[in-house]
């Protein structure tokens, strides 16, 4: 249970310290004082978002901190989680959480003074707290919500998560059988197509380098005449009427005579007869290169076809000839997967064959325990509404089968299942049986809603119930019996409660009240807990709705004074 709880600088909270004992606990006070922001400092303990407009005005930072004593399967879920998680066991059971929020939007939280993660906090504080809110009767006019509690009570998740998983497993298969369909339609068109890509490549049937090799060689054939030319006038330099290397040759040997009478010239003649040679090497050299010039147009004519086409290939492949050779290779798959087209048609639809069984199977073992579960819940909720004075109503569940999935013609469903859950209400004779949404009254779907709770708190161990002004539109002596049903599951667990009814708040084992005050010209709240002389007044204000008088006092007296008489009795 709740054993402490500590607030400060947390909306309109300065700084609030709490205790709370077993039983029912119940909080009141004036619309706005705020009631619900311990609800809320509640729910930011067990892992909900943080906001930094949360921080009161004017403080830097807002904490809040609570002690839990837990025992029985709950301390072993959570010391087990807390050694997952690596952190520190629970020291005679207490469970110690602690969360600042800062004006970055940024929190830090602590279990048993150990820094930890928000999912880490979740994980270990996941069922501590039952959570039921101001929200909870429309909620419970949602459908959806209504085939969650159904599962919930039933223990359903495992199943239900197979068939989310078989769901999706079904449309991605569906999907992929889809695409390959639409394929079909126009594989032998995309066929005839790649066939006439991978023919124009394997015509040329290019090799690497080929493009560079052929410019080289189409050069050398454009400029045949030009090279022709060229190697002409110099041979004639060289070798014809000027005899290049004749000169040389001459100058050398009239240096080597001259050389007799001066040293220094032998070094020129060398150098003048080793010119005459590389002159002679070099002619002899152009002469090969004239006897290779070839004048070929029809070997031009060839070359630049082939060059040409294979530049319009890689222009069309990606723009060198690596590319359009890359291509030919995937082109050839693609015509393989499309020209084995049947065989993976097949394929698919043995798979989508498979999982579409899987899903069945899944649904209908969900429907069936869905089925089962709502033959267990509905008498002991319409039996818990006989004890809200609603004697002749009766509840039940029905089920209406989905739509038909969008990728089969053959099964109903959705990814929650088969089939829609609804729950049904009659609240007595002559009374239509109608879906809970339509045909409850405020007052009636406090009392389902509290029937239910009863009934779904059956299998669950949260040590903590709390309860946020889920007691709307009743009133009277059925205020009574909710207070009672309240107080009868505070045996087993503590219970929180915000209310504004005098008779809840009566039967409460301890009562807190929730005022708004002014301090240093800013809005606070205040949290006490009440003694049982201020108790009157309290539950006296509650029934007056006004200023409290002497028969108002009168009045929670009494309503006090049965709760200690059942608390004799029993």
């Amino acid at each position: 249970m709740l054993v402490h709880l500590s607030v400060r600088d947390y909306l309109l909270i300065e700084s609030v310290e709490l205790s709370f004992g077993r039983g029912l606990c119940v909080l009141t006070g004036e619309t706005g004082a705020g009631k619900s922001v311990l609800v809320g400092a509640l729910q930011l303990l067990v892992g909900e978002r943080a906001k930094a407009d949360a921080i009161r005005d004017g403080a830097d930072e807002a904490e809040i901190a609570a002690q839990f004593v837990l025992a029985g399967q709950m301390l072993h879920d959570v010391e087990a989680r807390l050694e997952q998680e690596g952190l520190r066991r629970c020291d005679d059971g207490a469970l110690v959480l602690r969360r600042l929020l800062t004006k970055s939007g940024k929190s830090r939280q602590f279990i048993n003074g150990t820094m930890v993660t928000v999912a880490q906090l979740k994980a270990v504080t996941r069922g501590l707290v039952d959570f039921t809110g101001q929200h909870a009767q429309q909620q419970l006019r949602d459908r959806t919500h209504q085939r969650r509690l159904l599962d919930s009570y039933g223990g359903h998740h495992a199943a239900a998560r197979a068939v989310a998983a078989a769901y999706d497993e079904a449309q991605q298969a569906a999907a992929e059988l889809a695409a390959l369909r639409d394929k079909a339609s126009d594989a032998a068109d995309q066929i005839e197509y790649l066939r006439y890509q991978i023919e124009e490549i394997e015509k040329l049937d290019p090799r690497p380098g080929e493009d560079e090799t052929l410019e080289a060689e189409r050069t050398r054939l454009v400029n045949a005449e030009r090279f022709e030319g060229a190697i002409a006038e110099a041979l004639s330099l060289v070798q014809g009427d000027l005899d290049a290397v004749g000169a040389l040759q001459r100058a050398a040997h009239r240096l080597h005579d001259a050389a007799r009478h001066d040293t220094e010239l032998s070094d020129i003649a060398a150098r003048l007869e080793e010119a005459a040679c590389l002159a002679d090497d070099a002619a002899r050299d152009l002469s090969r290169a004239a006897d290779h010039i070839e004048h070929n147009p029809a070997r031009l004519a060839e070359v630049d076809e082939r060059f040409f086409e294979l530049k319009r290939l890689m222009r069309k492949h990606g723009g060198d000839l690596d590319a359009v050779i890359a291509a030919r290779a995937r082109l050839n798959q693609e015509l393989s997967d499309l020209e084995d087209f049947d065989s993976t048609l097949a394929g698919l639809e043995q798979a989508f064959d498979k999982a579409r069984q899987a899903l069945v199977k899944a649904m209908r073992t969900l429907s069936a325990r869905r089925k089962a579960t709502a033959k267990k819940l509905a008498p002991k909720v319409t039996a818990e509404l006989a004890s809200l004075a609603m004697t002749d109503a009766t509840f039940s569940v029905t089920f209406e089968d989905e739509t038909f999935l969008p990728f089969s013609d053959e099964v109903r469903g959705s990814r929650d299942g088969a089939e829609r859950v609804e729950l049904v209400l009659s609240a007595g004779p002559g009374q239509p049986e109608g879906p809970l949404a339509k045909s409850a009254s405020g007052g009636e779907l406090s009392r389902v809603l509290l029937a239910l709770k009863r009934v779904l708190l059956e299998r669950d161990p949260a040590p903590v119930s709390l309860f946020d002004e889920v007691d709307t539109g009743v009133g009277g002596a059925v205020a009574d019996t909710i207070g009672e049903k309240l107080r009868a599951l505070g045996a087993d667990r503590q219970v929180l409660c915000v209310t504004h009814l005098a008779q809840i708040a009566a039967l409460a084992d301890h009562h807190y009240v929730v005022e708004k005050g002014v301090a240093d010209q800013r809005a606070v709240t205040r949290v006490d807990k009440l003694t049982e002389a201020a108790r009157v007044d309290e539950v006296a204000r509650m029934v007056s709705g006004k200023s409290v008088t002497k028969t108002t006092r009168s009045h929670a007296k009494e309503l006090l004074a049965r709760r200690e008489k059942r608390a004799a009795a029993s």
